[in-house]
């Protein structure tokens, strides 16, 4: 392990626990840290420390043979490994720092004594069985991705004006080099979509394939539209299509579908002859939500297609797929890593100019809608595997959603229908009432499905759950 000197451990004692960090005032504790070391391992890796008061105070501990040999068997019942270092690092006297240095194990999940876990913050928890086998898909995936697998398709199956068109936009937002060329060989080299051997890799086939060729052998490269009259999603259609495409045509039909059926509300400024249209969601919000399903989709599931559902009340995009490497929906809320779960596809969509690589995307999309004074977007999973985003069409009365509520709480739901993403603090100066009976409120909203929040404790931020 690299060689950390007592100032260097004083100096992250200074700075407290973290996600990559553990202390522990002695191997007493080597129990609970050996769940840290797993968590750990499932993560970026870190260093557990025995020997510093919960204080922060570098105190140190004896440490005999004994004590190694005890620390060494507990650190044997993390599997698989190894994937750690022991050091010792002397304080005073016969007291001296053990450091556990953890790597990033290549075989997650790793567990302790048979259970799996994952550091959170400076917070170890034990993962459930299911997001231990969701771990291991995220371990097997970035070893071999499906994107990157060669296809059987050719590069005469596929859109030769949308692969130049793509190079074109990249060479003009510096994002491509320019090939010089308008051989589609070439220009598909370039985008890195061609295996070692020359074949298309499965990525090529669902940007650029053409649908007579991807019906029969890309079932998964489809888009379901319905418009819905009624507030279910069992409620009568009033338009409904299925599209097989590759990305950049399933998303031009998508926006189309959108915008053929958002209310428009037409208004002539004062002083002005030239009329403003404004839709009664932001496009744009609605299209990175589209450009993000067809982005992190996980096109491995070839029965799965992208469906939008247009209710009374709301619009829902679902994509085949969970959240991957950690994300949570809390975390889509705030600063994230951008993480994609097909890489391949999302950078010829950033060189394309459609998307970003820093993980604002999501951000970008919530302020939209949040500045246009709208329920900001929820974002929730549908069983077994899909991932959903819902907008809240304006005009909806959430009325129907009372029942068994007393005026009190019928007037918070109110408030957060008028105003979401408020904060307790907010909640409690504008209902002008207790903090403590709002929180009851809320707890209230919270357990009967009708609002949600945002982080975690003040700085929570309280949405209404608009699907009944």
């Amino acid at each position: 392990m690299a060689v950390l000197t007592l100032d260097d451990l004083r100096a992250l004692a200074a700075g407290g626990e973290s996600e990559n960090v553990e202390f522990k005032l002695s191997t007493a504790e080597v129990e609970r840290a050996c769940r840290t070391v797993a968590g750990m391992a499932n993560q970026s890796g870190g260093v557990v420390v025995f020997g510093v008061h919960p204080s922060g105070e570098v105190v140190g501990q004896e440490v005999s043979e004994r004590t190694l040999e005890k620390l060494a068997e507990h650190l044997r019942r993390v599997s698989p490994g190894p994937i750690h270092s022991i050091g010792k690092v002397p304080v005073s006297g016969d007291l001296q720092l053990l450091v556990v240095k953890v790597d990033a194990g290549p075989l997650r999940p790793y567990r302790y004594n048979g259970r799996a876990y994952l550091r959170t913050g400076a917070v170890t928890g034990e993962l459930t069985e299911e997001q231990a086998q969701h771990l291991l898909l995220d371990t097997q995936h970035q070893g071999r991705r499906w994107e990157e697998e060669p296809s059987e398709l050719g590069v005469e199956h596929l859109d030769v004006d949308e692969i130049q068109r793509t190079v074109r936009d990249g060479v003009r937002l510096g994002r491509v080099r320019d090939p010089g060329t308008d051989d589609v060989s070439d220009l598909l080299r370039g985008l890195d979509l061609l295996t070692n051997d020359g074949r298309l890799k499965h990525a090529a086939a669902v940007l650029f394939g053409r649908s007579d060729a991807l019906a029969p052998r890309y079932i998964q490269s489809q888009l379901k539209v319905a418009r819905f009259l009624g507030l279910k999603t069992t409620a009568p259609m009033g338009d409904e299509h299925q599209w097989v495409g590759n990305i950049f045509d399933l998303y031009r039909r998508a926006d189309r579908f959108l915008l053929d059926h958002l209310r428009i509300a037409a208004e002539l400024p004062k002083d002005s002859w030239v009329r403003v249209d404004t839709p009664e969601i932001p496009p744009n919000a609605m299209r990175e939500a589209v450009l993000n399903a067809l982005a992190h989709r996980d096109y491995s599931m070839w029965s799965a297609s992208i469906t939008i559902a247009f209710l009374d009340d709301r619009v829902e995009i679902a994509s085949p797929g969970l959240l991957h490497f950690g994300l949570t929906p809390e975390v889509l809320y705030g600063p994230h890593q951008s993480r994609p779960w097909n890489p391949t596809i999302a950078r010829v969509l950033h060189q394309r100019g459609l998307i970003e690589t820093w993980g604002t995307g999501f951000n970008r999309m919530v302020d939209e809608v949040r500045q246009a004074g709208l329920v900001m977007p929820l974002v929730s999973t549908l069983p077994p595997s899909n991932f959903l985003v819902t907008f809240t069409r304006p005009g909806f009365t959430p009325r129907a959603f009372k029942a068994g509520m007393t005026d009190e709480q019928s007037e918070v739901l109110d408030l957060l229908f008028a105003r979401p993403g408020l904060r307790m603090g907010e909640i409690v100066e504008s209902i002008g009432r207790p903090r403590r009976t709002v929180a009851r409120d809320l707890a209230f909203l919270n357990e009967r499905g009708r609002a949600q929040s945002v982080g975690q404790t003040s700085a929570a931020r309280w949405s209404p759950i608009v699907d009944p």
